[in-house]
């Protein structure tokens, strides 16, 4: 399911998202990796160290990943530290308006 970028908010449990606030508070969310058009990496430091990926279409979250292996179903906590950086720090980047081929 695509989730508005601009909404991903309304998609996601309370208490990850208040986790997710504070990982980015915290800065533990590396610098943005455009891999290709669309597509972005960034390392998460928790417990560990979590590679997440993002993929935007239209404006639209396509898909994620996480190595914590929380995000399997829904957004976990370091997706959601990402998108809050994404959304505050980069919300006006181009690879998040990529439009479909």
């Amino acid at each position: 399911m695509a989730i508005p970028f601009t909404e991903f908010e309304l998609f996601v449990n309370d208490v990850i998202l208040i986790n997710g606030l504070t990982k980015y508070k915290k800065g533990v969310v590396g610098p943005l990796q455009v891999l290709q058009e669309g597509h972005l990496r960034t390392m998460v430091t928790g417990t560990s160290q979590y590679q997440v990926d993002l993929w935007f279409e239209d404006g639209k979250i396509q898909m994620h990943s996480c190595t914590c292996g929380d995000a399997l179903e829904s957004i976990c906590k370091h997706v959601a530290a990402v998108l809050i950086h994404i959304q505050r720090d980069h919300k006006e980047s181009a690879w998040i308006q990529r439009k479909a081929v």
